[in-house]
């Protein structure tokens, strides 16, 4: 009886320390993806990667709108996907809301086009380009 309590007694102390071991590893983790997060939200350090991702989305903004204009359905979504690829790379806190609208103008206007609808695709491409150029007006140094 003794042998089978010390047996229980082992596996609870080792589940125990298994917990608080992942526990202590999870920590350290989250300690490091939220540092990398902090980094990754300062525009100080990420200014130059941050404009050439707003100068990369408007450009194919900009090319994406006469596709539009003139019905080439394909040729906008691929300028759009573009666009959609290098907004990726704009983010921080001074430009965070205005990035967040300005890929979602950039997803529907991709949707919009899929559709057929160039009307709408045009007003949304062309809001998309206005916020990018607010965004590129900003002090991002």
């Amino acid at each position: 009886m003794q042998n089978i309590n010390k047996k229980l007694a082992s596996l609870v102390l080792a589940g125990i320390l298994g917990i608080f071991g992942s526990a202590t590893v999870y920590a350290a983790d989250a300690a490091a993806n939220m540092k990398a997060a902090d980094e990754n939200t300062d525009i100080g350090k990420n200014a130059a990667r941050i404009k050439a991702a707003t100068e990369g989305a408007l450009k194919a903004c900009k090319e994406a709108l006469p596709h539009a204009k003139a019905g080439h359905k394909d040729e906008t979504a691929a300028a759009l996907k573009d666009a959609r690829t290098a907004a990726k790379g704009i983010f921080g806190d001074l430009v965070g809301m205005l990035t967040q609208k300005m890929t979602s103008d950039i997803k529907s206007a991709i949707k919009a086009n899929e559709a057929g609808d160039f009307p709408k695709t045009i007003e949304l491409i062309t809001d998309a380009i206005a916020k990018l150029e607010e965004i590129k007006s900003k002090n991002l140094d």
